[in-house]
C-alpha cells in the first residue's frame, strides 16, 4: 500500500536520515525501509532506534529518583544528625547551603561539557560520583567529634557539585537524542520520576534508617544508585552525538519541522540575549516556588494542624506525588495537541506553560484570603494542586530549550538552572522572614502567586519560538 508522508518522514527518523543533516545523508538502508513501508512492511529499524532512546529515558529518569532520594536523606537526617554529632542550628543551614553551592558551580560547566560528549555520558559518570559520596556521608559518624561538621561540609558540597549535571544532561540529552514527537511525554516522564524520588526518599529512608541507624541508610541509598549505574551500563546505547540546528518552531506545523528541520539559511543562528534573559527569569519563578515548598512545606502543614512528624511527611509527599502525575499527564496532553490537531509547537509550549504559571497562581488564593487560619485539609488541597500544574512547565519551559537551543541546551539550562537556585537559596531566606513577620504564610503565598503571574505575562508576551544560540551571545 502507498505510504504518507507522514509515514515516509517518521521511517526516515527511524532509518537513520535526521533532517538536521544534509539530504546527502539518505542511504540505501533508507531506501530499502522505504520499499518495505510502501510494500506494508515495517522495518526492524523503526523498532531498534526506539528502543535505544527509551532506554535512555528509562535511565534518565532512574537516575532523577535515585538523586532526589538521595537529596532527601538529609532533610530526614536533620534531627538525628543535630542530636547524634552535636551540631548546631546554623551548622545544619550552613549544611543546606554547602549542596546548593556545589549545585550553582558545577551548572555551567557541566552543561558545556554535555553539549560536547553527549548528556548521557555526563549522566551516568556523574551518577556514579555522587552515590559513592552518599555512601562516604556514613563513615562521618565513625570520625572525630572535631571533623564531624567538616566532612560532612566536604560531603555535602561533593553531593552538590555531584547532581548538577542533572538538568544540564538532560537536556543535552533530549535536544539529541528525542525525536520532537515524542519530547514532551519523555520529559515528563524524566521529572516525574524526579518527583516519585522524593516520595520514596520520604517514605522509605525512615524504614532503613530507624532499624539499622542513619549510616546504613545512607548506605543502602547508595548501593541502590550504583546498582542503576551498573544497569546503564549494559543497557545504555552509544550516544551520538550531531551538530544540530535551532528549530524555529513557530513554524513547526509541518512535519519537516516536527522532526527538527534546519532553516534554509544556512548563516548560524545569532544569539538573542533578551531571549536568555526571559527563560532565566522564568526558570527563577519555577526555582523559587520548587525551594520553597521543598524546605517549608513541613514547617507549613505543621503551622496548620499536622501534628506529628510521621503526618507531616506522609502529607508532605502528596504534593509531589501530583508532581509526578501531573507531569505524565501534561507531557501526553502537549505530544498528543502537536501530533493529532496539528498545533505548532510554539503554540502547545505556551499553552502549557501557561497552565504552568497561572494554575499554580490560582490555587494559592484560598490560602491567601484566609490569611493564615485555612484548614490543614484546605493547604494540602492548595499545595497539591500548586505543585501538579507547575509539573506543566517540563513540557513548556523545559521542552522549549530544546526546541530552539538543541546545539547548546545543556548550557542554557545550566546558565537558567544556576539563576533559579540562586533565586531559591534568597526566597528561604525570604520565606523565614515573612513566615516570622505579621503577614505570615499568606504574605508569601501572595508574593509567590505575583512571581507567577510575572512570569506568565513575559513568556507569552516575550516567547514566540525563535531560534537561539547560545555560543554567539
Amino acid at each position: 500500500m502507498p505510504c504518507t508522508v507522514r509515514q515516509r518522514y517518521k521511517l526516515q527518523w527511524h532509518a537513520g536520515f535526521h533532517p538536521t543533516f544534509t539530504s546527502k545523508i539518505r542511504s540505501v538502508k533508507t531506501n530499502a525501509a522505504l520499499w518495505h513501508l510502501t510494500n506494508g512492511e515495517v522495518p526492524s529499524a523503526a523498532d531498534a532506534v526506539r528502543d535505544r532512546w527509551m532506554k535512555t529515558v528509562i535511565f534518565f529518569a532512574g537516575a532523577m529518583a535515585v538523586a532526589s532520594a538521595h537529596r532527601v536523606t538529609f532533610s530526614v537526617l536533620a534531627v538525628p544528625l543535630q542530636r547524634e554529632l552535636g551540631l548546631s542550628l546554623p551548622q545544619m543551614g550552613i549544611l543546606q547551603s554547602a549542596v546548593l553551592a556545589g549545585y550553582i558551580l558545577g551548572q555551567i560547566p557541566l552543561g558545556v561539557v554535555a553539549d560536547r560528549i553527549g548528556g548521557t555520558s555526563v549522566m551516568h559518570i556523574s551518577l556514579f560520583l555522587w552515590s559513592a559520596v552518599t555512601g562516604l556521608t556514613s563513615l562521618v559518624h565513625g570520625t572525630s567529634p572535631s571533623l564531624h561538621f567538616p566532612a560532612l561540609l566536604l560531603a555535602r558540597f561533593a553531593l552538590g557539585l555531584g547532581q548538577s549535571c542533572i538538568m544540564p544532561a538532560t537536556s543535552a540529552m533530549a535536544a539529541k537524542c528525542l525525536p520532537q514527537e515524542y519530547r514532551g511525554r519523555a520529559l515528563s516522564f524524566i521529572y516525574a520520576a524526579s518527583s516519585l524520588g522524593v516520595v520514596a526518599g520520604l517514605l522509605c529512608f525512615p524504614l532503613v534508617a530507624a532499624p539499622f541507624g542513619w549510616p546504613a541508610g545512607l548506605v543502602a541509598f547508595a548501593a541502590a544508585g550504583l546498582l542503576w549505574v551498573v544497569f546503564g551500563a549494559f543497557t545504555l546505547p552509544q550516544e551520538k552525538v550531531s551538530s544540530l540546528a535551532p528549530v524555529d518552531v513557530r513554524s513547526a506545523r509541518s512535519h519537516d519541522s516536527k522532526l527538527g528541520a534546519p532553516s534554509r539559511q544556512e548563516s548560524r543562528t545569532k544569539s538573542n540575549w533578551f531571549q536568555v534573559l526571559v527563560l532565566c527569569w522564568t526558570h527563577c519563578v519555577i526555582g523559587w516556588g520548587f525551594f520553597i515548598f521543598q524546605s517549608w512545606m513541613p514547617s507549613y502543614l505543621h503551622s496548620v494542624g499536622a501534628a506529628d512528624l510521621g503526618s507531616m511527611g506522609m502529607l508532605s509527599a502528596l504534593p509531589w506525588a501530583a508532581s509526578a502525575f501531573g507531569g505524565l499527564g501534561a507531557g501526553w496532553l502537549a505530544d498528543h495537541l502537536h501530533e493529532t490537531h496539528s498545533w505548532e509547537l510554539a503554540r502547545v509550549r505556551n499553552f502549557t506553560q501557561t497552565i504552568a504559571t497561572i494554575g499554580p497562581a490560582v490555587s494559592l488564593i484560598p490560602l491567601i484570603v484566609t490569611h493564615n487560619s485555612c484548614g490543614l485539609r484546605i493547604a494540602v488541597g492548595c499545595l497539591t494542586a500548586f505543585m501538579g500544574l507547575q509539573a506543566f512547565a517540563y513540557s513548556g519551559f523545559h521542552a522549549y530549550v530544546q526546541d530552539v537551543a538543541p546545539k547548546d541546551a545543556g548550557k542554557l539550562l545550566g546558565l537558567s538552572n544556576s539563576a533559579a537556585t540562586v533565586v531559591g537559596m534568597a526566597g528561604n531566606v525570604v520565606t523565614g522572614g515573612m513566615a516570622a513577620s505579621a503577614w505570615g504564610y499568606s504574605g508569601l503565598f501572595a508574593l509567590t502567586a505575583l512571581l507567577y503571574m510575572g512570569s506568565c505575562l513575559t513568556w507569552n508576551i516575550c516567547m514566540k519560538g525563535q531560534p537561539l544560540n547560545v555560543a554567539y551571545a
